[in-house]
């Protein structure tokens, strides 16, 4: 196939997972080539065969080779670089010839005689050899863990007992690095504090940290990992301030899928929108949109409306809205008719204009006693129980009690101002009044 790339993507593979490059290619990708290698036109491997789109056609993807190298560095795996030999492997080689050649030539000069039968001691000339070779491939080894070739570097390191004896540094330096490949993090780095100052060890103290911050937000231990490499970001090392926002987000992620924490995931994603981290503003609408959904699960309808309110262009949140709408217009009813004034004025409040939301709100203002509600309940009559409302309220009775009213001699005169006067019997305790169900009682 032509394989023609036809895409860069980065996707996340997991929930909470690293974010991983994919090409996205039109060579076909099935169970017998998936996990292979793919090529570019010069030979070189550029990704690893992975997937394709069952319902697509001519959609296939690989993961990029750039993947696989941080992976593998990340575990202390090493890669081969372009296929040339390691300065320190020449060295070694060149030195043990060198010395192979000078020990040939001892040979035949050197005779040891016991008896009338000339012998070589084997064991003798074995240690020359081994003391000949020993230099150089100690040299090597350095050369090639300077060069950051680790792996080669402990290989030619035949004799560590020996170089213990003169060098005990390269060797607890090698051991570390060694801890380092088996993903004994935190040892290694105990190994490279010790040793600071001796070659790059300040630096892999440093790759421990960056390593063990890796390990700990596999298993989900992000606030240690965060710490971790906000440290490296502050000394700049490698790319630290890139997976300090990566952990965060992830950690966002699991706090959201796993933990039911949409709060503190919310606040995550917040500072990472201001940050610009991409991908954070849709995932900060995703922890609103489920917050929303659980707060429904709950009963919280009016919560719940207020996160859904606030993300209204995300995703079907307009259709999750109509059905939260008439959950709280029919729980307002309820409150409503039920006496919970205060819990349906709150329902109501948060829906109007839906439906009869604006009425029932009028109907709860004439029951707290609002001024100036009067004509929007006369205007209501024959809503539910506006009238009986009205009756209720003293201001309403007040109005249509104004002026003058007269009957067998008696007189009662309601003031605009509230104040009453009257021309009945007295008795002289004193006297009051109030109004109920639109009735005036004098107690004189």
């Amino acid at each position: 196939t032509d394989g023609i790339v036809s895409a860069l993507r980065e996707v996340t593979v997991s929930g909470y997972g690293t974010p991983v490059k994919i090409l996205q290619i039109n060579a076909a990708i099935n169970p017998g080539n998936s996990g292979g290698p793919l090529f570019s036109e010069k030979g070189e491997v550029v990704g690893i065969n992975t997937y394709g789109i069952g319902d697509a056609q001519g959609i296939f993807g690989a993961i990029a080779i750039s993947e696989l190298i941080a992976f593998a560095q990340d575990s202390g795996v090493a890669l081969s670089g372009n296929g040339g030999i390691p300065i320190g492997v020449l060295l070694a080689v060149a030195g043990t010839v060198l010395c192979i050649g000078i020990v040939a030539i001892l040979w035949k000069k050197v005779q040891w005689k016991t008896g009338k039968t000339k012998t070589k001691p084997a064991a003798i000339v074995i240690l020359v050899i081994l003391l000949a070779v020993y230099p150089s491939s100690y040299l090597g080894a350095r050369v090639c863990a300077l060069a950051g070739n680790m792996e080669l570097g402990g290989k030619l390191l035949f004799a560590p007992a020996i170089t213990r004896l003169h060098d005990p540094k390269f060797v607890a330096y090698m051991d570390g690095v060694e801890l380092l490949e088996h993903r004994r993090n935190s040892e290694a780095k105990a190994v490279f504090v010790t040793l600071s100052g001796y070659m790059d060890a300040d630096s892999l103290a440093q790759e421990a940290d960056y390593r063990y911050a890796m390990q700990r937000a596999d298993v989900n231990d992000f606030d240690t990992a965060i710490h971790l490499m906000k440290t490296l970001c502050e000394t700049g090392y490698k790319d630290a301030a890139q997976r300090q926002q990566e952990l965060q987000y992830r950690q966002g992620v699991y706090l959201l899928y796993e933990e039911g924490n949409y709060k503190n995931a919310s606040k995550i994603f917040k500072n990472l929108i201001k940050q610009g981290y991409p991908g954070a503003q849709e995932m900060e609408y995703e922890s609103q949109y489920i917050w929303a959904i659980d707060l429904m699960e709950q009963g919280l309808y009016t919560l719940a409306y207020d996160r859904l309110t606030s993300i209204r262009d995300y995703s079907d949140v307009e259709e999750s809205m109509e059905v939260l709408t008439e959950l709280i217009y029919q729980e307002g009813q309820s409150r409503y008719h039920s006496g919970a004034y205060s819990e349906a004025e709150t329902l109501f409040n948060c829906i109007v204009p839906y439906a009869d939301s604006q009425k029932y709100k009028v109907l709860l203002d004439g029951r707290s006693g609002k001024i100036g509600v009067v004509d929007a309940l006369i205007q209501e009559f024959d809503f539910e129980d506006a009238s009986e409302v009205l009756l209720h309220t003293q201001s309403v009775a007040k109005r249509f009690l104004l002026g003058t009213w007269c009957g067998d001699g008696c007189t009662f005169t309601m003031k605009k101002d509230g104040g009453i006067s009257y021309s009945l019997p007295r008795i002289d305790y004193g006297d009051f009044y109030k109004i109920e169900n639109g009735c005036v009682l004098l107690y004189p």
